[in-house]
């Protein structure tokens, strides 16, 4: 992140600077062997809180985001191996529904960034506290939305009840995994 909420959580409030940063980083990590996520996308350097402490409002438009907070994402959009979504609530997409469930947020990685690592989730716990929804329903539409992974940092509770969801969800019809597997699969072997 630029700057971020909370002093010390981003490299640099310049996005030039960070960019770079970030960039060494992905690439001393994968020098050392290791996989690197880097978040939280969009950006949260112009959050009013840290999202894993209550619902937070970015209120930066699409052009001040992809000049500054998106940046560094561009910078590593090649490279990282692993990108997590925000939880934060951003005026650029509709204000309302935290990143990790927009499929507009995917995309904008996906397409317009050429991101073709894996994606994954915010802290579903802190999505529950924005949105006033449940962990099962917030890790099916973290699905839906475009993520690759879930990350839910609660107790055994809460993963069976995401796990459910999603095994329900997929004998539905909602989900399919078929289609999930061959995307993810497809964009993780190009790399």
């Amino acid at each position: 992140d630029v700057g971020g909420p909370d002093v010390g959580q981003g490299y640099t409030g310049d996005p030039t600077l960070a960019a770079a940063l970030v960039r060494a980083a992905v690439a001393g990590y994968r020098a050392g062997g290791l996989i690197s996520a880097v978040g939280h996308f969009p950006g949260e350097g112009a959050a009013s809180q840290d999202p894993s402490q209550g619902a937070a409002t970015v209120g930066s438009l699409m052009g001040d985001l992809m000049s500054h907070d998106i940046k560094p994402f561009a910078a590593v959009a090649g490279t990282a191996p692993l990108i997590q979504l925000s939880d934060a609530l951003y005026a650029a997409f509709d204000g309302v529904t935290p990143a990790t469930l927009l499929p507009d947020a995917v995309a904008l990685l996906r397409r317009r960034l050429g991101f073709a690592g894996l994606v994954m989730s915010g802290d579903l716990l802190a999505v529950t506290a924005a949105t006033g929804s449940t962990v099962a329903d917030a890790s099916v539409r973290a699905l839906k939305a475009g993520c690759d992974l879930l990350f839910l940092p609660g107790g055994a509770t809460d993963a069976e009840a995401a796990y459910n969801a999603v095994l329900a969800a997929i004998r539905q019809g909602e989900l399919d995994p078929r289609s999930e597997e061959r995307r993810v699969g497809k964009e993780c072997r190009s790399r």
